[in-house]
């Protein structure tokens, strides 16, 4: 709490938006003890945090995900598992935003933003995701971007940025705008980069 305040306090000087996010990660974990705990964590937080103004963005949930399984880092709309998944996560992203919502004063209206699967583009671009219901209208996406994944982020993937994986990034963006900015909800890259592969005029 001491450090979301100091951050907090830092953004009325600077053009800083800290952001409260709850590092649980594992969506198999979520339907026990950890769900209670996520959502006492915000019941908490609104307490400290509802004077702050539209410089504390809350995230209900940083890369959930089927920690330890095959398909931890793979999402697919007709992999029942991951699906599934994703159904649970809307769920929760639901109920987090009605916890913030209920506190009143600031947290009734400021930026909440939502992640889909492992917080990757694809689970929120599928028709498997849903945005929770805001009577704010003030709820955004948060997607992690090491598109494509051969190049930025795999260790035995390429070193050469190819044209054809510029056209994916550049898709990637598209579909996004289309989906969600064009309609209003902005989308937040919380993550991007690329791994070292001593490959720098790439």
């Amino acid at each position: 709490a001491k450090y979301v305040n100091t951050s907090s306090s830092e953004s009325k000087i600077e053009p800083l938006y800290p952001e409260i996010s709850v590092y649980e990660r594992n969506i198999a974990t979520y339907v026990t003890e950890t769900h209670i705990l996520r959502i006492d964590v915000f019941a908490i937080d609104k307490n400290d945090n509802n004077g702050y103004d539209e410089h504390l963005v809350f995230e209900t949930l940083n890369e959930p995900r089927l920690c330890g399984t095959p398909n931890e880092w793979n999402y697919s709309s007709t992999n029942s598992i991951t699906a599934s998944a994703q159904y649970e996560i809307n769920k929760f992203n639901q109920e987090i935003l009605n916890v913030i919502r209920a506190s009143g004063g600031n947290n009734a209206k400021r930026l909440v933003m939502v992640p889909g699967y492992a917080c990757a583009p694809a689970p929120v671009l599928s028709n498997e995701f849903v945005l929770p219901e805001d009577p704010a209208n003030m709820v955004g996406v948060t997607v992690y971007m090491y598109t494509p994944y051969v190049f930025a982020m795999d260790p035995k993937g390429t070193r050469e940025y190819t044209p054809r994986m510029a056209t994916e990034l550049q898709n990637t963006f598209k579909q996004l705008e289309n989906k969600f900015v064009k309609n209003g909800i902005p989308v937040y890259i919380g993550e991007y980069g690329a791994t070292n592969k001593e490959n720098d005029a790439d």
